[in-house]
């Protein structure tokens, strides 16, 4: 396994300056200030409007496509945004959700899960996953009780994610513990309805997130934010309901850890 150290050498991964820009807003905001709809947060908002159609499979696997040219893609995409927008109810965003610290401790303990390739119909994507509680198996449908222990070192961060949200940490029965390897991406999903809320913590390299509502048969409401290292992002109510969201390729090692809460099982 690679040691993460050598992979990715910690001031080589873009760490967020003191302050950030909001583009769609033309001002600043100190990092860590939580937010809800418009501000971003502390994210780089991007805006709404039609990109160019260069999606992907749920899977995330580009095929043919090839990697270079998806990132080169999805650079130019922002620049075809409007200079106004607004983040979807019930999406919230917290940059600088945890300390440097505690994500240099995630990062020491999250390479030795273990981790084996995702599938979706039989194709394996560019990320590998672990998951914890429950397994939605995307071959056969439903959800599958997993057989590997919760690791101790998520317990604080699943009550720490939990109190942002204003849930029991209980509720939260399913994480999801994602590698994104350069080139990964997950293609527009809506995650599946026996999930609930759902939380993301992002870790090492930042990301796009893309999200989009259906206007009519030909057009599409969209908006994007940079997902920066150590941050946080709720998905409920309509941005995780009527909403879908992606994430385009990677250009660097990231990870994140998706908690969910369970609204119904196979025993329910």
């Amino acid at each position: 396994m690679t040691h993460l150290g050598r992979a990715c050498p910690r001031f080589a991964c873009g760490r967020t300056p003191g302050r950030v820009s909001l583009a769609a807003a033309g001002e600043t905001s100190p990092v860590g200030s939580a937010t809800q709809g418009r501000s971003g947060g502390g994210g780089t908002l991007f805006g709404v409007g039609r990109l160019p159609a260069e999606d992907e499979g749920a899977n995330g696997n580009g095929g043919s496509v090839r990697v270079a040219k998806r990132l080169r893609g999805t650079d130019e995409q922002a620049d075809l945004f409007p200079a106004t927008a607004a983040l979807p109810s019930g999406f919230r965003y917290q940059a600088d959700f945890i300390a440097p610290q505690s994500e240099d401790a995630l990062l020491q303990q999250l390479p030795t899960l273990p981790f084996k390739e995702f599938e979706f119909h039989g194709f394996q994507g560019k990320r590998r996953v672990v998951w914890f509680g429950w397994r939605y198996d995307f071959n056969r449908g439903g959800l599958r009780k997993t057989h590997t222990a919760l690791p101790t070192f998520l317990l604080p961060m699943r009550e720490q994610v939990a109190a942002f949200a204003n849930i029991d940490a209980a509720e939260l029965q399913q994480i999801l513990v994602t590698e994104y390897r350069p080139g990964a991406a997950i293609g527009w999903h809506k995650d599946r309805s026996i999930f609930g809320i759902v939380i993301g913590l992002s870790l090492l390299s930042a990301c796009r997130f893309r999200l989009r509502r259906r206007k009519s048969k030909t057009t599409w409401e969209r908006a994007q934010l940079s997902i920066e290292p150590r941050s946080v992002y709720v998905l409920r109510g309509p941005a995780r309901n009527e909403w879908e969201h992606s994430i385009p390729a990677v250009a660097a090692l990231r990870y994140s850890i998706t908690f969910r809460s369970v609204l119904r099982t196979a025993d329910s």
